[in-house]
This record gives structure tokens, sequence and C-alpha cells, in this order.
């Protein structure tokens, strides 16, 4: 209870869910998807800063919410995930934005996206606890 209520110890949901038959995998997890960790928003055709993945490479070489994105490695911004797509993780790129009315350009190295997509799926074989402890999981 102090760990996981009062806590912030992580549960282990793979360990948990294999108590009933079932397994969790992260989809993307094998990704290499390179990110800028910002979330942009159209604002009467410009691209504003609307949040920076704390963390992330914006936060980490100084993206602000409120940033107008410019241009990417000298191309004018229309979406800044697809613009990443021919770059890598670790690949610097030069991010032009305006900054209360000022320009600024900002070297931003890409890293990893972190976004998870959880998927939990019945084991192949569950064995008859497994099952047991599923059917009174599930209230069946």
């Amino acid at each position: 209870y102090n760990d996981y209520i009062n806590g912030v110890t992580p549960i282990q949901y793979g360990k948990y869910l294999a108590y009933a038959g079932y397994e969790i995998t992260d989809q993307p997890a094998a990704s290499n998807d390179p990110t800028l960790g910002i979330n942009v928003a159209n604002n009467n055709g410009k691209k504003i800063v609307a949040n920076v993945l704390r963390g992330g490479p914006g936060w980490i070489d100084g993206i602000n919410v409120n940033d107008e994105l410019v241009s990417i490695d000298g191309v004018a911004v229309t979406d800044p995930a697809t613009m990443l797509n021919s770059k890598k993780v670790g690949d610097k790129v030069s991010v032009a934005v305006m900054r209360d009315n000022l320009p600024l350009t900002l070297q931003v190295t890409l890293l990893r996206n972190p976004k998870v997509n959880y998927k939990v799926e019945e084991l192949p074989s569950p064995t008859a606890d497994q099952l047991i402890v599923r059917k009174k999981w599930l209230g069946l």
C-alpha cells in the first residue's frame, strides 16, 4: 500500500497480468523515431508551440511554449513531425522560432520518441490457475 498508493513505485503490470494469462507489450517500444518533444497548434496559419515534453529535446535545447516555429533546417514549418522523417535520433536540427517577436535559432538534438501504446493480449496457452484468476478478475 505504501509503495503503490502512497508511494511512487511503478506497478509491474506484466507480472500481475501474467497471473491471469495475459501479457502487455508496448507497440512502439522498438521504434527509433526522432522527435522534437513538442506539440504544435495552428494559430491563424502560424505554428505555435502548445506544449513541450519535460526532459525531451525541445525542453533540453530551449524551445518554449508560445514560440512560433518558423523553420527546421531552413525549410518553412508545415508539419514538424513529418519534417523529421528523414532524420535520425541524435541528429542536430536548426529550429528557427519567433519568441516575443524576436527571431531566435536553436540547435536541437533529436531524441527517440517516448510515446507508448500498450496492448494487452491473452497468452496462447493459459494454465488452469491463470484461467481461474482471469475469471475472478473479470467477474465471470
